[in-house]
């Protein structure tokens, strides 16, 4: 049975059934077939498929000054923002954005911290023994240029001259002052490159000790140059 589209009413709510008579002349097999297909038919439940007309667009007019001008067309919804779609309130800009895009933009513009705050003197170092070279003469004939050579004189020093059972990193920070040198910005790091990147220095727990290869270099390479004034 065909359906015609004038025979369905386009209403919400409402639709139209048609019952036709139909006079089928067959064997009894094929009566029995169309029979199970009217059945089947029947017991299907009736749905509806509505088809939702698409919004027309809005055409961009070309006005004076290159500006676009929208005229919506009847029916159409207007365009909104897409915050007020989702329902997202519009919190405006971001601070936290903004500060990390300035913080990016300014380099070393973060806050200095001291790497050597936890360190402090440690009393009660004779650097003048009686009887002894003092710190600062020993200093002087080593001729120390760089940082990881003058924490290699001092700790030399120390354990040699002033036989120091224990040295720690507050020792070596304790020698600076005594020579008037300036601190290393960094002297437990600088530290940890020595033994790291030269092995002139060893540690066990937090007492520091010279190497071999420190020995020989302290007495044989410090203070010498080579042709063009490298070291």
């Amino acid at each position: 049975m065909a359906k015609r589209s004038n025979d369905t009413v386009a209403e919400a709510g409402k639709s139209k059934v048609r019952f036709v008579y139909a006079e089928v002349e067959g064997s009894d097999d094929s009566l029995k077939s169309f029979m199970a297909t009217i059945a089947t038919a029947m017991a299907r439940p009736a749905t509806s498929h509505h088809r939702a007309l698409p919004a027309e667009r809005p055409e961009s007019v070309q006005q004076d000054g290159g500006n676009s001008q929208v005229n919506q067309a009847d029916g159409a919804l207007p365009k909104t923002d897409d915050s007020e779609t989702l329902g997202i309130p519009d919190s405006g800009p971001n601070p936290s954005s903004n500060a990390t895009a300035s913080r990016g933009r300014r380099r070393g513009g973060g806050q200095k911290m001291d790497r050597n705050s936890g360190l402090s003197l440690v009393p009660n170092l004779d650097f003048v023994p009686t009887g002894k070279k003092s710190l600062k003469d020993f200093f002087a004939e080593r001729g120390p240029r760089t940082s990881e050579e003058k924490i290699l004189v001092y700790i030399s020093y120390m354990a040699e001259t002033l036989e120091l059972p224990k040295i720690t990193v507050n020792h070596v920070f304790s020698c600076f002052q005594p020579t008037g040198e300036k601190y290393p910005a960094d002297l437990p790091q600088t530290i940890r490159n020595i033994i790291k990147k030269k092995a002139w220095l060893a540690q066990d727990g937090d007492n520091l000790s010279v190497t071999t290869q420190g020995s020989n270099y302290l007495s044989h390479d410090m203070g010498r140059r080579s042709e063009g004034g490298a070291r």
